[in-house]
């Protein structure tokens, strides 16, 4: 046997294993970003649950704050009534 010829054997052989390597890890990859994307639209949809509930939120305060407004009117009112009496 010829040296090249062993020599281009050995060559070849390594291109295949690097070719191999190569699919390998752009398949772990193609895994890794589809859990990635995973995650990302999990957290989005946390995302869009918190501001439905920062909204829910905002609601309830600014009725509470009106509330807090009619309360204090009303108790100067009564203030003002038992004053008088």
């Amino acid at each position: 046997m010829d040296l090249t010829f062993i020599v281009e054997v050995v060559v070849l052989a390594v291109e295949i294993l690097v070719i191999a390597l190569v699919l390998v890890h752009f398949h772990r990859l193609e895994r890794n970003t589809e859990a990635v994307n995973r995650i990302i639209k999990r957290l989005d949809d946390h995302i869009n649950e918190l501001d439905h509930d920062y909204e829910r939120i905002e609601k309830c305060v600014y009725r509470l704050c009106e509330a807090e407004s009619k309360i204090y009117d009303y108790l100067r009112k009564q203030r003002k009534t038992s004053q008088r009496d």
